[in-house]
């Protein structure tokens, strides 16, 4: 079964066959008017002659346009186009008092020609069809008239065949020509979608290396540090600079990790290594996510897995998503300051909006992407949702929030569990 044909492979298509389709409505138009008009003047003009020639331009003038526009005509108009060429073929040859092979007996050869663009874009059975009726038809009128001798059948015979010929070979040339544009249109297609994979791919590979290159800058600072005696591994802030170029390398690893959800496996990933530390990462998930773009996955992930990574004991993500809107929240007892977590080395983007809201060590770190402009309201119910999955309340906290940065507010009161409790 033949794939349906895309608009670009249509259009070119079209293009490419216009010029036969322009050629043929020449010969058909040009036959019409150069040879058969003629032929009625000879006549007398006689009138079936006459009311014949008319009718034929009739079938044209229903024809020609859909040729040019490359459309088909229905079962109706194609029937009674059919039905008037034979009738005048019939009548032609009944009005002639002599011999059929005569100039003005000229409708049994122009009929094919008049059928032509009836058939034009169907299926080429139906023309041969009307090409062996119309052949049947004169035959049968040459032999009714006595005229049937081996001489005048063969010529006979002659005339329709190299008359359907040059018809028949007409439709398989365009049909051809047809076949070897959609051919070239296909091909074309191929090649321009193999190009763009590749400069997509060129240009995600320079992406992630310049991400890996700042990923490996933040890791060879501190492996620096640790090698020459700078730094102390004993040192907290050491140790949280450390998880925290960890996962950033762990999030480059997971990106062309083949899973459902990719998102929500980067955060696993980031937990997984403060598990590492000994911090108690909780996950929690509510609604689907939906199909989020690499760029917005890497600026919706970026600021949750600092905070994982400078979290001390504790840290809880949460994923709050539906088919427009996606939230992630983290709550830890750390600190996400300079240069653990540096706004110009970032993964930014225009649709993501970070909030940070930080009482001493603890932190509380919110990005949210919304695929749709008029998010408010969904906005709004991933939040209520949101808090209600953490746990907590605000009390009036400090907070900031950016699109595409981060800014920290001033010291503020953090959420607090609805028990009362602080965290420890």
């Amino acid at each position: 079964m033949t794939a349906p044909l895309s608009d670009a492979e249509r259009i070119f298509t079209d293009r490419y066959t216009a010029g036969i389709a322009r050629t043929f409505v020449f010969i058909a138009v040009g036959w019409h008017v150069g040879n058969d008009l003629p032929a009625t003047i000879a006549s007398g003009p006689h009138p079936v002659a006459v009311v014949t020639w008319l009718a034929y331009a009739a079938v044209a003038a229903v024809g020609v346009p859909l040729v040019l526009r490359g459309r088909s005509a229905g079962p109706v108009l194609t029937g009674v186009g059919c039905v008037v060429l034979l009738a005048g073929s019939a009548a032609m040859h009944a009005i002639q008092p002599d011999s059929l092979f005569v100039f003005t007996n000229w409708a049994w050869q122009a009929a094919g020609w008049l059928a032509l663009p009836l058939f034009w874009n169907r299926a080429v059975q139906g023309f041969l069809v009307f090409v062996v009726a119309n052949a049947a038809l004169s035959i049968s009128a040459l032999l009714t008239r006595g005229d049937g001798d081996r001489q005048n059948l063969a010529m006979m015979l002659m005339v329709l065949y190299g008359v359907a010929a040059l018809q028949l070979a007409l439709d398989v040339g365009k049909r051809g020509l047809e076949t070897i544009a959609l051919r070239t249109a296909r091909d074309r297609a191929a090649a321009e979608a193999l190009l763009t994979t590749r400069l997509a791919a060129e240009q995600a590979h320079e992406a992630r290396q310049d991400r890996y290159a700042s990923a490996r800058a933040a890791a060879g600072e501190v492996l620096a540090g640790l090698a020459d005696g700078h730094l102390d591994p004993a040192d907290p802030e050491v140790r949280q600079r450390a998880a925290g170029a960890a996962a950033r390398l762990r999030r480059l690893v997971t990106e062309t990790d083949d899973v459902p959800d990719p998102l929500v496996h980067a955060l696993r990933a980031a937990a997984d290594i403060a598990e590492r530390r000994g911090v108690a990462v909780t996950v929690d998930q509510v609604g689907s996510v939906p199909d989020v773009p690499l760029q917005v996955r890497r600026a919706l992930t970026d600021a949750p897995a600092w905070a994982v990574a400078a979290a001390a004991t504790r840290a809880r993500i949460t994923v709050v998503s539906n088919v427009h809107t996606v939230t992630i929240a983290v709550v830890g007892d750390g600190s996400i300051d300079q240069p653990r977590w540096d706004q110009s080395t970032a993964n930014l983007h225009d649709g993501v909006e970070v909030s940070v809201d930080r009482e001493g060590e603890q932190i509380w770190v919110e990005t949210r992407w919304s695929s749709t402009p008029s998010g408010s309201r969904m906005e709004a119910q991933l939040e209520a949702q949101l808090e209600a999955q953490m746990d907590v309340r605000s009390e009036s906290p400090s907070s900031t929030t950016t699109r595409s940065s981060s800014t920290e507010s001033g010291p503020g009161p953090l959420p607090t569990p609805r028990d009362g409790s602080r965290w420890s």
